[in-house]
């Protein structure tokens, strides 16, 4: 599929709203949306004003597009995804990363809420992705991107960049910042893992799992963006804990994450 002809008049309307060269994009995730207070937001947009941009329906996933001015950089911030669960084509859940592409931005920080499976892990941290699985969106990402060059396939190998997560690792280290370290195991959903599902997960490698940010990754590396993901861990994974999973511990969790993960991405802002 030609991307950037199927939505070639929403991205002709974001590069005259946009006519800066951000230096960074940042996809906020549940939860993460308290960044927002942080930044010095120089403009908001709803993305309901622009043709074509897909609407997000999830709480907690407001649908903004803001600008930023931060230690002395410019950052374009995706208050909001779309995600496969909710009925969109596939495409629509890479669109905030072929955004990011036709911008011109060559860094990218997706986010997202996860659910902890490594036994080390409890609600509230933080942790660095070190590596993706979306076993489950192989299939689709394949018919995505189609046929791709040995060079492309290579650049697989370098997710998450590795000079992103030294910057992330050096401002959780300035600021007192416990910071885990796991493989991010992504599924469908809409529904939670079952417990049989989570023990499968954690013998296969997975640290923590979520509904999100895999086929971001995977387009930002075929394109030659380097992407970093961090993921706060909102909950245990089904059958670690005798709490019924919802959407409103995900929320609750981050919320009292808010002062670390603005802390940490403000700091990363600046080591840029």
């Amino acid at each position: 599929m030609d991307l950037s002809f199927h939505y070639r008049s929403l991205i002709n309307s974001l590069r005259t709203e946009f006519h800066e060269q951000p230096d960074l994009a940042i996809v906020l995730g549940s939860g993460f949306g308290v960044l927002i207070d942080s930044l010095n937001i120089i403009r908001s947009i709803p993305y309901s004003n622009f043709e074509g941009y897909p609407q997000t329906t999830v709480e907690g996933h407001k649908g903004v597009l803001h600008l930023a001015q931060q230690s002395g950089k410019k950052i374009l911030i995706f208050e909001g995804r779309n995600h496969f669960y909710e009925g969109h084509p596939i495409e629509d859940t890479i669109l905030n990363v072929l955004i990011t592409r036709f911008l011109g931005i060559k860094n990218l920080l997706i986010t997202n809420a996860a659910g902890g499976i490594n036994q080390y892990f409890k609600p509230g941290d933080l942790m660095l992705i070190k590596d993706f699985s979306y076993l489950q969106l192989k299939k689709e990402m394949s018919e995505l991107i189609g046929q791709i060059t040995h060079e492309q396939k290579n650049n697989f190998a370098g997710m998450p960049s590795p000079e992103l997560n030294q910057k992330l690792e050096e401002a959780a280290l300035k600021e007192a910042i416990p910071l885990r370290y796991g493989v991010y195991w992504y599924v469908k959903g809409p529904n939670y893992e079952t417990p049989a599902e989570i023990q499968m997960i954690k013998r296969l490698g997975g640290d923590a799992v979520g509904m999100s940010s895999a086929s971001e990754a995977v387009m930002a590396n075929l394109w030659n963006i380097n992407v970093a993901g961090i993921s706060c861990i909102t909950n245990f994974a089904a059958g670690l804990s005798p709490q019924k999973l919802s959407h409103d511990e995900v929320k609750e969790t981050a919320n009292m994450t808010a002062v670390n993960i603005s802390k940490l991405v403000n700091r990363f802002i600046e080591l840029l």
